[in-house]
């Protein structure tokens, strides 16, 4: 999943299962029920020939998705607001924020990249509702390639680490409405610009 989602293997890629498991020094059967369940992720084609294809991207499918991750993650970000979590329990999200202002300050956007995806993550898990938490962690798994594509071509996220802050904040202050409202600007705005890079630069079929 993470040689699909950062793009090692780039779309429209094929692979046969027999290659694929000497890759990885394992045997055919896990990596065929691996394969399977990257199938029903929506990242693969398993083809007749024993062997895989890497979905491309479209734009369409990244709109669909980032609608649906805004809409799940802000309801995310009221829940965690509502529940008035203690500040070590806020520490996985702080310690990412840190992290994601230090990349920055290289700048390294890898770095960034992937604490920005633990805030995220770590903010989800706190839900409290395991269906919401299914649903915006697998759509994370389907984004991750338009991130990475699109990181270097827009400007350095700084604006995205002042609005983590301001959410953060209202997390501490447990205010779920401003959680939301500032969640669903940022959602809003990150989406509408990695798609529209996306579209200039022809990254996606």
């Amino acid at each position: 999943k993470r040689r699909i989602t950062e793009n090692f293997y780039p779309p429209n890629h094929p692979i046969l299962i027999g290659d694929l498991a000497a890759e990885l020094g394992m045997s055919r059967t896990p990596v065929r029920d691996a394969l399977i369940a990257l199938e029903k992720d929506g990242l693969i084609e398993l083809s007749a020939r024993q062997g895989m294809r890497v979905l491309p991207l479209t734009i369409r499918d990244m709109e669909d998705l980032y609608d649906a991750l805004t809409c799940l993650e802000t309801r995310v970000a009221e829940l965690v607001a509502a529940h008035g979590f203690s500040e070590a329990e806020l520490r996985p999200l702080a310690d990412a924020l840190s992290r994601m202002e230090a990349a920055l300050r290289v700048p390294d956007l890898d770095q960034w990249a992937d604490a920005d995806e633990d805030f995220h993550r770590n903010m989800i898990a706190l839900c409290g509702n395991r269906h919401i938490a299914r649903l915006a962690n697998a759509t994370w798994d389907r984004i991750r390639r338009a991130r990475y594509l699109s990181l270097r071509l827009v400007p350095l996220p700084v604006r995205s680490n002042e609005e983590h802050r301001k959410l953060l904040d209202a997390f501490r202050e447990g205010n779920a409405e401003r959680a939301r409202s500032v969640h669903y600007a940022q959602r809003i705005r990150s989406s509408e610009k990695i798609v529209e890079v996306l579209k200039r630069f022809h990254l996606a079929e």
